[in-house]
């Protein structure tokens, strides 16, 4: 049984709180040289979006010049609550949103916050891959072995990636760029 009761002066209606999912950071991954256009088309669709730029000089035939460049190449920051997140698909350029196991992962709002702060005082930043250890596991992004995990190996200093071959209890090692693997968390 529901109960209400009504105050002399009250409005009838029963008041329903009303809350505010909190909007969080994702990273989008965009077509290849399509991050400016994504965040002009997001920024266009009301979203609040942020596209880490440096200056890089580019050499032509005939020519040297000062270019603005994604320090991440193919990736584009957007902040955006659950329901507003599907709707991040439908602009041209974007492929998917970072994530894992089919969840799109959170960017924290402490390293948007950093990425700002080097932007905004002109720091001279490039990009790295994550720096991974040996016996961490990883996926391959880039490349012929594209999609297949391995776990980060050295031999002789140098990094290495190496493949299970379950079947015969034996592994392969192999020298990948690790530039080319995401670490699996």
């Amino acid at each position: 049984m529901i109960s209400q009761t009504v105050f002399p002066g009250a409005s009838s209606a029963p008041e329903v709180a009303v809350v505010a999912e909190k909007a969080g950071w994702y990273a989008v991954y965009t077509r290849s040289r399509f991050e400016k256009k994504v965040y002009a088309s997001l920024q266009r669709a009301d979203f609040q979006v942020f596209l880490p730029l440096i200056k890089e000089k580019r050499r032509w035939s005939d020519r040297l010049q000062t270019v603005e460049a994604p320090l991440f190449p193919g990736y584009v920051f957007v902040r955006a609550c659950a329901q507003r997140r599907q709707q991040v698909y439908y602009h041209p350029g974007v492929v998917r949103l970072v994530g894992f196991e089919g969840r799109p992962c959170e960017v924290r709002e402490a390293e948007i916050l950093l990425m700002e702060k080097i932007m905004a005082h002109g720091l001279s930043a490039c990009s790295e891959p994550a720096i991974c250890a040996a016996g961490d596991k990883v996926r391959v992004v880039r490349g012929p072995l594209k999609g297949w995990d391995g776990t980060v190996t050295t031999l002789k200093g140098q990094s290495r990636i190496r493949f299970e071959i379950t079947g015969i209890l034996q592994g392969v090692s192999v020298e990948l760029d690790l530039g080319d693997v995401e670490l699996l968390i």
